[in-house]
């Protein structure tokens, strides 16, 4: 039962989602959806518009993989 288990930790993205946005201007991919992939790994890696991730339990390696869609993502793939 994973999505129970986690589920009140991936609503939280929303509000860091918006959090981001509001200081790093809109989600580059606004017009795609933001994911998660749980994986048998430490840690966590974000791909556009998705998160690979050990643990969907910790809210600092999932917000520090978000951010990394403004930093990362968009910009290493624009430039």
């Amino acid at each position: 039962m994973t999505l129970p288990t986690f589920k009140s930790q991936i609503d939280s993205n929303a509000l860091v989602l918006d959090y981001y946005s509001e200081i790093m201007g809109v989600y580059p991919f606004h017009a795609e959806k933001y994911g998660h992939c749980m994986a048998p790994f430490g840690g966590g890696m974000e791909h556009q518009t998705m998160t690979s991730i050990g643990s969907l339990g910790s809210f600092s390696v999932n917000s520090h993989e978000l951010f990394h869609q403004w930093w990362g993502d968009h910009v290493t793939c624009k430039t």
